[in-house]
């Protein structure tokens, strides 16, 4: 049976999420001040390494034809606005 699941992330330019084998990533935004991903799973599934990349506003994004966007997130009050892509491959990365 699907799911609803919460992963918190950690705010670094690079992050490894391990998740269930074809989960859906539905949002990424702060709860609390901590940036949060929620994705549609399948708690049975094998769960795989899925690698993400993290960009500022106004950071220069050198790898653009490999990655996929996920979602644009603010923190603190708004004076924070990141940008989260997904490696399309991770043996790409």
């Amino acid at each position: 049976m699907k799911t609803i699941h919460k992963f918190p992330i950690t705010i670094t330019d690079r992050f490894t999420l391990n998740l269930p084998k074809g989960a859906q990533i539905l949002s990424l935004q702060p709860q609390h001040d901590q940036a949060c991903l929620w994705a549609f799973v399948d708690p049975d599934q094998p769960k795989e390494a899925r690698l993400f990349r993290l960009f500022g506003t106004g950071d220069e994004v050198e790898e653009a034809d490999r990655l996929s966007f996920v979602a644009t997130f603010q923190i603190h009050g708004g004076s924070l606005v990141f940008h989260v892509f997904e490696y399309l491959r991770m043996e790409l990365a």
